[in-house]
């Protein structure tokens, strides 16, 4: 049995290493919920394995150091944070996009926990490294794909991103990479082994290059210099490593000043991700630095524990700057390692963190410097974990953590730690009798272990698969079926699914093709029951999301991202009053957010409350009035107002253009019957878009309204001049239009 619990550990252990290869298409969020619940359900096996192994013998048991003491204290911190923060639910089980949480969090903690206490020689750890490391040969195999064009790139046309479908996510997979190649040269006593691993670490900075994650790239060079430097600095036994790293000091040193010098010529501009490396500069990071003062807001309201795991998005609302305008609508990140830690578990959170990370470095880098401790690690292992940690550290200044680096930071700091504790005692050493184990231990934990793997993963992994056949459905029936099934499986995936779900009946709503996509489906029946069938499909969409946006509203009442969803529903459907009144509570929980004003101002709009529109518009615009499409509903409300010095003062010769072809000012104009104006923009837009047939049409119609019907037939016969294709069409308009012309006798 012993052996059967070791070979499950060890098996698992070496399984989650190619995690970054799977990529789910038949789950939402194929990039993250195939890796995230492997990684779990995978955590679950090897940790409950791994108990009852530990029971048995206590060569499994873990070891104290303060790396675990502060892992401890930073889970059990975290889970009060996430239990009194602001969604307490969220900040527990994330969502699809993310998969982050408490739960993560206390997967990597088990993790880190089995990864510790299982591999204790060198050898073993040196396999874990390999495997890994051939891992991420597999990655750059792919991503040279993508770079030769053989391969397409899920997010960008040139940043490559292998199989994590985000660019940043391989920048620091490969620079942890990076480092544990050259950690298992150093291990390594064979030469020409030690070329190959040189070799791909040179491999591996190539493609962190190829994805052009400028935070990563600083992130390299900086740990690269403190690894050389730390290196050069306490080397005495070994001199041609210290004259090594002396050299490597230098060769860091001149590449980024030769990429600094040479980063307006030919040959860097023509590699876009090397020249997108050249071009750091500090206005470019003005977005991150807004978006940090919002979270400086958010720490000062709760300090101590802070909002909870995943509660970002309700900092970045209520202290959101109208500045922000052209970016995305909805930050659920910090994009900064230290405010992510600050928001999610307030001050406390934040230290218990770099409690943890202080500790590994202590572990790494300076305890091994005293007399007692040092062999430990080797000067120049030392040097590599310093620096991998760093590097990870100053990545993260900028973006934010994913499972896979997640996974890499706890299987760094298990090496750390499981070096460290190499001659200590382990926390538990009593026996534990046999029958113990096998009449209580065993049937308790393998139910547990069923229950947990079932109850944490399959309602909430199935659930995603039925939001992808959702997508998939040939009809709107089979469509309504699978949302129907997916929000019944009650996964923490709900207000995701509720929002896909909106989407869809929105699509329903405003379709005027929905009742002929589903005749065939119902071809068989009578015509009257057909209408009866597709009036009741509508209805149970309409019913349902209004259902639903009610339960997600009640469960998060503070989240401006649903009350607009919510609106947006209600506006759709035409129930802008329901609208209007949710509208205004999400103004007031962010009122510097433009395009919830725009929403309330919509709202008003098609209630005709033109004045109320006006003014809301006018507010939103003074917000930021950088802002083009504030600008342009400003205008459109004051076309409505038959205001026309405030729309000439918003319309200037810069903007003509986008005044021209905007559809909002064309429907006030035709609403408030200004046929002079509109039929001045429609000839100005028609010689922009002289290919547009349908413009023809919309000008014949409104001169038609405006009593010149010569005019409008004129405007039909050159269309056909124009366009022989729509000689048909053309002349049908026509003899309409003279039908109309015609006097009644």
């Amino acid at each position: 049995m012993k052996d059967i619990l070791r070979s499950t550990v060890l098996i698992g252990i070496f399984t989650v290493p190619f995690l970054p290869l799977i990529v789910s298409n038949s789950l939402f969020f194929p990039f993250i919920t195939g890796k995230n619940f492997a990684f779990r359900i995978i955590v679950e096996v090897i940790f409950a394995a791994w108990a009852l192994l530990a029971l048995m013998d206590t060569a499994y048991r873990p070891r104290f150091s303060w790396i675990l003491g502060g892992f401890v204290w930073f889970v059990a911190v975290m889970f009060c944070a996430d239990i009194f923060g602001v969604s307490p639910h969220k900040s527990l089980w994330s969502n699809y996009e993310r998969m982050e949480g408490f739960v993560t969090l206390i997967h990597l903690f088990l993790y880190f926990v089995v990864l510790g206490a299982s591999l204790t020689t060198e050898k073993l750890w040196k396999a874990f490294l390999n495997t890994s490391i051939a891992v991420a040969v597999l990655m750059s195999m792919y991503a040279f794909g993508q770079i030769f064009g053989w391969i397409s790139i899920e997010q960008s046309d040139v940043r490559v991103d292998a199989r994590l479908g985000n660019a940043a996510y391989l920048a620091i997979y490969m620079l942890f990479h990076v480092y544990l190649a050259i950690y298992v040269l150093v291990m390594t006593r064979s030469r020409n082994l030690k070329i190959m691993y040189g070799l791909l670490s040179l491999v591996f900075v190539f493609v962190l290059v190829e994805t052009g994650t400028r935070g990563t790239a600083i992130a390299l060079a900086g740990s690269a210099l403190l690894t050389v430097g730390y290196i050069a600095l306490f080397e005495r036994e070994n001199i041609l490593m210290r004259k090594i790293a002396i050299g490597g000091l230098g060769a860091v040193v001149a590449v980024v000043l030769s990429l600094a010098v040479a980063k307006n010529t030919a040959l860097v501009q023509s590699h876009p991700n090397v020249a997108r490396l050249t071009t750091i500069s500090l206005g470019e990071a003005q977005t991150r630095f807004t978006i940090w003062k919002l979270a400086i807001e958010g720490v000062k309201e709760r300090p101590i524990l802070g909002w909870g795991q995943e509660n970002f998005n309700y900092v970045f609302n209520k202290y959101y700057k109208a500045s922000l305008y052209g970016q995305e609508p909805w930050f659920d990140r910090v994009h900064d390692i230290v405010f992510d830690w600050l928001i999610a578990g307030g001050i406390v959170g934040f230290l218990s963190y770099v409690f943890v990370f202080l500790s590994s470095v202590y572990y790494a880098a300076v305890r091994p410097l005293y007399a007692k401790y040092k062999d430990t690690f080797s000067v120049t292992e030392r040097g590599l974990l310093l620096g991998v940690l760093a590097g990870y550290v100053m990545h993260n200044i900028f973006v934010f953590d994913n499972l896979i680096s997640y996974t890499l930071f706890a299987a760094v700091i298990a090496l750390i730690h499981a070096r460290a504790v190499t001659n200590e005692k382990p926390i538990f050493e009593g026996i534990v009798e046999d029958t113990i184990i096998t009449n209580i231990a065993m049937p308790t934990i393998g139910v547990l272990a069923v229950a947990i793997v079932y109850f944490v993963n399959v309602p909430s992994l199935q659930a995603a698969g039925d939001l992808i056949d959702a997508f998939q459905a040939s009809n709107p029936d089979a469509q309504y079926a699978a949302f129907d099934s997916a929000l019944n499986r009650g996964s923490f995936g709900q207000q995701e699914i509720r929002e896909q779900l909106t989407r869809i009946t929105q699509s329903v709503a405003q379709d005027p093709q929905f009742a002929s996509k589903l005749q065939q489906l119902y071809a068989k029946l009578p015509p009257a029951e057909q209408t009866k069938k597709i009036t009741e499909l509508r209805t149970k969409f309409l019913t349902r999301t209004d259902s639903e946006l009610t339960r997600q509203v009640q469960e998060t009442p503070d989240d401006v991202r649903i009350l607009v969803f919510q609106a947006s529903f209600y506006r759709v459907v035409g129930k802008a009053d329901i609208a209007e009144k949710i509208l205004d509570r999400a103004v007031l929980l962010s009122p510097q957010k433009q395009g919830t004003h725009f929403e309330l101002g919509l709202s008003l709009m098609q209630q005709q409350k033109y004045s109320e529109a006006f003014n809301r518009f006018k507010i939103a615009y003074e917000l930021e009035p950088k802002n083009d499409q504030a600008r342009m509903l400003y205008a459109t409300a004051a076309v409505y107002m038959h205001d026309m010095k405030t729309r000439d003062m918003l319309i200037t010769p810069a903007f003509h253009e986008q005044y021209v072809t905007n559809d909002f000012i064309v429907r006030a104009l035709y609403d408030t019957k200004q046929y002079p104006e509109l039929i001045m923009l429609l000839n100005e837009r028609i010689k922009l878009q002289p290919n547009d047939t349908q413009l023809r049409v919309s000008l014949a119609a409104v001169l038609r309204e405006a009593g010149a019907t010569k005019e409008a037939i004129a405007v039909l016969q050159k269309a056909i001049v124009d366009f022989p294709s729509f000689k048909d069409q053309g002349t049908q308009y026509i003899a309409q239009l003279e039908k109309d012309a015609t006097p009644t006798k």
